[in-house]
């Protein structure tokens, strides 16, 4: 072969340029690809681009809201005195959905994050200088935590680095499959988590007979599940003395859409309270999506026409989400019957007290009952069985030194809330009494103790963990939403306990470990 010959020559221009335009096109996408970075352990993934991921506060996820700016940067300040300190620290994952859509749900989250970060500062600085410090990483699962999965894994991830020693996660406000996937997944790998607001019966593991725990740890709830609230609704309302409702007029309004995990354990909760099955139900179905009101305002109507003329309707147990129970309280304010109504259902229904599409003028028509996982009044007065109001006072005192009192909102249940669940965490995570970082199953087995003499006195109340990380007969406000004196906001104002086994527990104990 003649190598100067022109075929040759031709043959070898053509590859040339080929390789160039390959390089070319190589550099050109390496150079203007998108850059899916976000920051350290933060990266844009799904349809939305959202920004998901784990980080120590240096990335705001809510940047658009100056409450979530600043406790993003309290937590980052915080952080690195932890990191930059002589002593040992673990990090504690602190995990929601933060790029959700919904206004209100945002508005919870801000809440939330204020809870960890207190129970995190007092974690550091108030507790008898005790360790390991506390290290608080924010993981964003995306909006409806669509993409648990990859930061999921993140966190495991994070749970077998020397750097970051992660020893729980804490988090979770919405009992979804998406929930039910993280906390499988989590928990199967080991890691000890401890969810907040979830009511949902059928999240984790049960135990086997006999109360033995299960191989993976279970996740260790602060809040009682809607079976537990349920029945202490039943024990609790017959003693409340402000109350003018006949609850031998019962009336239950349900939500029959598939697929939601809430909705069907709610419904059976609901149906409970109604007893006896030849009492009327009317149904209705939401949209897939919950924030979408779809065209229940007609069928609201239609079921408030049928309510009108129903002379034994005059107590509605509700079983649906919160922006449908929001759609009926309206309704409800707008009918034309001659007689009132009282809604009753459980916890979900503390998002009306910042929903701005309540009409609050209803509710001087419509009687509004639920039940909440604390309130500020619920242990003044008390005699201190099952909860202390001086825990109430001194996160009060902290979170005015931390001048975060137009942050938080101690009203809202969730950031008392998740304020115990990281105390839970962080009692779990100090089982060695300062000597070195615990094992994984170290945390959990803590939790398996926490009874008797070993309680957690929360601000929600005592917490005393069964087998299954339920609280045992943890007590329930029963609460009743008002309109504010001035203004077109609401107020939630405490009536009573509920217990859920119809009596508090012993002054000097917590149940059975086996309740």
């Amino acid at each position: 072969m003649r190598w100067n010959s022109p075929a040759v020559k031709s043959l070898l221009a053509v590859l040339a340029l080929a390789l160039l335009g390959t390089v070319g096109v190589m550099a050109y996408r390496a150079f203007f690809a998108e850059d899916t970075r976000c920051a350290d352990g933060v990266s844009k993934k799904g349809p939305r681009d959202e920004c998901v991921g784990v980080t120590d506060g240096s990335f705001n996820f809510m940047a658009d809201s100056d409450e979530f700016t600043e406790l993003s940067r309290l937590i980052r300040e915080e952080n690195r005195a932890v990191v930059d300190g002589e002593e040992d620290y673990v990090t504690l994952g602190f995990i929601l959905p933060f790029t959700a859509g919904d206004e209100i749900q945002r508005g919870h989250m801000v809440n939330e994050v204020a809870g960890a970060y207190l129970a995190q500062h007092r974690a550091n600085h108030d507790a008898n200088s005790a360790v390991p410090k506390i290290r608080l990483a924010l993981a964003n699962t995306g909006q409806d935590s669509e993409q648990w999965e990859p930061v999921a894994a993140q966190l495991v991830e994070m749970a077998a680095s020397d750097e970051d020693n992660l020893r729980a996660v804490v988090g979770f406000n919405v009992s979804t499959d998406e929930t039910a996937a993280a906390l499988d997944y989590l928990t199967g790998e080991g890691i000890p988590v401890v969810t907040g607001p979830l009511t949902a019966e059928n999240l984790g593991h049960e135990s086997d007979d006999g109360g033995e725990p299960h191989r993976a740890p279970n996740p260790a709830r602060v809040v009682p599940d809607n079976d537990a609230q349920g029945r202490a609704l039943r024990n609790g309302l017959p003693g409340i003395s402000d109350l003018d409702i006949d609850l031998s007029k019962t009336h239950l309004v349900r939500d029959v859409r598939a697929g939601d995990r809430h909705l069907s354990s709610l419904t059976r909760v609901m149906g409970n309270l109604h007893g006896d099955q030849n009492r009327r139900v009317d149904t209705f179905s939401s949209p897939d999506d919950v924030n979408d009101t779809g065209s229940l305002t007609t069928d609201f109507e239609r079921i408030i026409t049928s309510l009108c003329h129903a002379s034994d309707a005059e107590v509605i147990y509700f079983a649906g989400r919160n922006v449908q129970l929001r759609l009926f309280v309206n309704a409800l304010g707008q009918h034309n019957c001659e007689r009132e109504f009282t809604v009753i259902t459980i916890s979900g229904a503390s998002t009306l007290t910042t929903d701005p599409e309540l009409d609050v003028s209803a509710l001087e028509r419509v009687t509004v009952l639920y039940t909440t996982n604390a309130h500020p009044d619920t242990w003044l007065g008390n005699d201190g069985i099952g909860g202390s109001y001086e825990e109430f006072e001194d996160l009060e005192e902290l979170v005015a030194e931390q001048e975060l009192a137009g942050t938080v909102d101690l009203v809202d249940s969730r950031a008392i809330t998740m304020y115990d669940a990281v105390a839970v965490a962080v009692e779990g995570i100090r089982v060695k009494g300062g000597e070195g970082i615990p094992e994984l199953e170290d945390v959990t087995n803590t939790w398996r103790q926490m009874r008797g003499n070993l309680k957690l006195v929360g601000v929600s109340g005592w917490i005393c963990l069964n087998a299954d990380g339920h609280p045992g007969n943890k007590a329930v406000s029963i609460v009743q939403l008002v309109p504010a004196l001035e203004g077109d906001e609401v107020e939630v104002r405490f009536l009573g306990l509920g217990w859920p086994d119809g009596a508090p527990p012993r002054a000097d104990t917590c149940p059975d470990p086996n309740s």
